[in-house]
């Protein structure tokens, strides 16, 4: 295979039976998305969640320093089968790309300086290159470029007016629609424990509501007590659904476009003590980032845990 197609990258958003190109005419200020249609490889049926084997990872490790306050992840597949991952941390606007396989730091890279602070909480591919969406919790969305080790990335803001009343924690890309959609952490009003996803077009929206799970359904369905916080979120590229992740109550979601729970997952608290990313890895395999517990002055340190299928 020759040419654009074949060079085309299929990011855990955007893979499967279409892949994310932008178009060359594209200024700086906006964003230019056409969905293309690529053959996918004969993959797996049925829920992401229901054929990962949670009982053995594959494998778990502990994440250098500069990972202790890791905030998201964000994966892209690419056509031979390998993959990139990327890391972004709380408070910094710092890109990390990790090796897919060892998880060690390959690169960092940040954002300009009048960007460089603030409650970022999500990461997500929405085009080749790749080009990133970096979410933060008030709704401003940074859209920029992968950059070079030690570069700076020119990033453009928007303004999703999503996240004015709600904190915003998670954020994933729907290439069918050419959609982002923000997870919201917490209510807008008192007794509203609802899962809660906002949609938002770039490239300048407006956002809505996208899609709204009953608190009292998804606490049955995740047989725990707690509320579903979300922490991130990820599409699932071979089914198209959604895999959401709560810290708070320490379980996966996995629901479909419409809305409906499709499956759940608890995570083990003696691994899981602070997950705060997911992303789709090679093989149908899931990664689930932990912050360091306690703070790196407990000694705790940020570990990535991979599952792969049964």
């Amino acid at each position: 295979m020759r040419g654009p197609r074949a060079a085309a990258i299929l990011s855990a958003a955007s893979c499967g039976t279409a892949a994310i190109l932008s178009a060359a005419s594209c200024g700086a200020a906006a964003v230019c998305l056409l969905v293309a249609s690529l053959d996918a490889p004969a993959q797996r049926t049925g829920n992401l969640l229901d054929s990962l084997d949670f009982g053995t990872p594959e494998t778990r490790v502990e994440l250098p320093d500069a990972l202790n306050e890791i905030s998201g992840l964000a994966s892209v597949l690419t056509e031979g089968g390998g993959a990139r991952l990327f890391a972004h941390d709380d408070e910094k606007s710092v890109i990390h790309e990790l090796d897919a396989k060892t998880f060690r730091i390959l690169k960092s890279f940040s954002l300009q300086s009048r960007y460089g602070r603030g409650d970022f909480e999500g990461l997500t591919v929405i085009g080749p290159g790749p080009r990133f969406a970096l979410l933060s919790s008030d709704g401003r969305v940074l859209l920029f470029d992968d950059t070079p080790a030690n570069g700076v990335a020119n990033a453009t803001l928007v303004d999703t007016r999503a996240g004015k009343n709600a904190e915003l924690e998670g954020i994933l890309f729907e290439p069918s629609t050419g959609e982002l959609l923000l997870a919201r952490k917490q209510a807008t009003r008192k007794g509203d424990d609802d899962v809660l996803l906002f949609r938002f077009r770039l490239p300048e929206g407006p956002a809505g509501e996208a899609l709204r799970l009953g608190a009292n359904g998804v606490r049955k369905a995740t047989q725990g007590g707690k509320d579903f916080r979300m922490s991130d979120a990820c599409r699932d590229p071979v089914s198209g659904h959604y895999i959401l992740l709560s810290s708070h109550a320490g379980a996966l979601l996995e629901i479909d476009r419409t809305g409906p729970i499709a499956a759940t997952r608890r995570l083990p608290k003696d691994r899981h003590r602070q997950p705060e990313g997911i992303a789709i890895l090679p093989g149908g395999r899931l990664a689930i980032a932990d912050e360091a517990a306690g703070g790196r002055d407990t000694g705790g340190r940020a570990t990535i845990t991979v599952y792969r299928p049964r």
